[in-house]
């Protein structure tokens, strides 16, 4: 691909990169994307996802007239926006990565795509609208992808984002009742299986500490493996949503 600006936006070396320039990429991408052969595919709609995600819509709700052509516009193209209340503006609902998943699940870009996926909890829904426990959809999707593709390059990425899921899960099941605050979830309500997601949890850290101590995911999993090992509770929430 030869698209000299695609580098500028997403490194992003301009605090606020012109909208016009951005638009007209992701035009450009998704037009290319269109014409192109299926084995090339795959890229250039990563790009322009990752593209997409630089597209700054202004913060107004309900839109203008001239921000709903533009909506629209871009629902035409595939591409949906949702105003999110707590961020206060548009976000990007990841259409072109759920694509990659379902159209080209074998390519480099469909495992990206799978991967960057399961961080964000397999949803990208405002205010947990399909449920606050994703942890547990994370664990399903992330062993069925672990089991199916026993060489994936994204193995360590993947172990790392379930061992949280299932540390998540077996957290959950501590909080003292007495303790909870205003929101907070029922620890009865996940006590069911946490002592076995505990022992996955550590089953998983272990196999990155041991596999890969000095990268990224090695570090991070020492910590908390310690932890757990030792029964202490770590307040793991990356996979279970809050919403006030």
């Amino acid at each position: 691909m030869d698209y000299p600006s695609l580098s500028q936006i997403l490194k992003g070396d301009e605090p606020r990169q012109d909208p016009k320039i951005v638009r007209r990429l992701l035009d450009s991408l998704l037009e290319a994307a269109n014409t192109a052969p299926a084995e090339k595919k795959p890229p250039l709609l990563l790009a322009a996802d990752s593209i997409a995600e630089h597209l700054a819509l202004p913060s107004i709700v309900p839109p203008s007239p001239e921000l709903q052509r533009e909506l629209d516009a871009l629902a035409a193209q595939g591409l949906t926006f949702t105003w999110v209340e707590l961020d206060g503006g548009w976000s990007y609902q990841d259409n072109l990565l759920w694509r990659l998943w379902r159209e080209y699940p074998t390519s480099e870009e469909g495992e990206d795509a799978f991967v960057l996926l399961l961080r964000q909890g397999w949803d990208k829904s405002p205010c947990c609208k399909t449920g606050a426990s994703s942890f547990r959809t994370v664990i399903q999707q992330g062993e069925e992808f672990l089991s199916n593709r026993p060489q994936t390059v994204h193995r360590r990425n993947v172990l790392f984002l379930v061992a949280q899921a299932y540390e998540t899960w077996w957290s959950l099941s501590l909080v003292p009742e007495q303790d909870r605050e205003e929101g907070d979830p029922s620890p009865a309500a996940y006590r069911e299986g946490a002592s076995a997601a505990r022992e996955r949890a550590v089953a998983y850290y272990g196999e990155i500490v041991e596999a890969a101590p000095k990268t990224i995911e090695g570090n991070c999993s020492r910590t908390p493996l310690n932890l757990v090992k030792e029964n202490q509770d770590t307040h793991q929430r990356r996979f279970y949503c809050y919403c006030d």
